[in-house]
């Protein structure tokens, strides 16, 4: 086990991934297009938002 120079534990990215989903939320509630797929890129969004468009149905990717 790493410790730090005073002494503290390192937690590693566990404290992240709430963060993540709840990055993915906020986007599909902005957009309306969930993207599940990480890295969540802008290009991915365009993508989603273009399907969404043609399909006009719920978009998730």
């Amino acid at each position: 086990m790493r410790r730090g120079p005073f002494g503290a534990i390192e937690i590693g990215e566990g404290s992240t991934l709430p963060v993540l989903g709840a990055v993915a939320h906020a986007i599909a509630n902005a957009t309306g297009v969930l993207i599940k797929d990480l890295p969540i890129t802008p290009e991915k969004i365009l993508e989603a938002l273009l399907e969404k468009r043609t399909a006009n149905e719920p978009a998730v990717v």
